[in-house]
């Protein structure tokens, strides 16, 4: 058997591609790909012949999928809260910044991006993760929205991330928002 070091050196390839592969595999998807190469799996121990995951290749493929999976109506809730929260403040439901750009993504785009973070980081803490987005609206709401950025660069942008630095100098006490409640009723009087 070869590892996956030996396997990269003999076909340059990529870890990527040897987990897209296995993904593949897993899903029993390999007939709509008759152009893959899966020779090189089959060499590494990753699949037999017929291609089927081996033990080895579910365990190389288990090794880099989370063991907890996020429920998905997480982001569409936490989306629903930044958007009352976001109301709450400004009477709308969205701000527009420098007259052409969304404050706040759009709910994809913000679960996109926030499961992205969550599995790089392997974040469990998800409480922590919505107590600092809305810190986030309150403080863009402060600064009357200038010279902020827009959420979802907050969240990541080019591979750095400034919710990631709050992440971990989080402190309960620096979360103070009781500025107006965080509790919308559909009602603005």
């Amino acid at each position: 058997m070869i590892t996956l070091e030996e396997l990269k050196k003999i076909s340059e390839i990529t870890t990527f591609d040897v987990f897209i592969r296995l993904y593949i595999l897993s899903k029993g998807g390999s007939y709509m790909f008759p152009s893959l190469s899966w020779d090189d799996l089959k060499l590494g121990g990753y699949c037999n012949f017929q291609l089927e995951l081996t033990k080895k290749g579910r365990e190389l493929l288990e090794s880099v999928q989370p063991s907890k999976k996020i429920d998905t109506n997480f982001y569409k809730e936490l989306h629903k809260k930044l958007q009352n929260e976001l109301f709450i403040l400004t009477g709308k439901k969205q701000k527009v910044i420098g007259g052409k750009y969304s404050f706040l993504c759009n709910a994809f785009d913000l679960e996109h991006k926030l499961s992205r973070l969550i599995k790089k980081h392997q974040i469990t803490d998800l409480k922590r993760i919505e107590k600092l987005l809305l810190k986030y609206i309150h403080t863009c709401y402060k600064a009357d929205f200038k010279m902020v950025q827009l959420l979802e660069y907050y969240i990541e942008k080019s591979g750095t991330s400034k919710l990631m630095t709050d992440f971990e100098s989080f402190e309960e006490k620096d979360l103070d928002i009781s500025e107006k409640s965080t509790t919308f009723d559909g009602v603005n009087i």
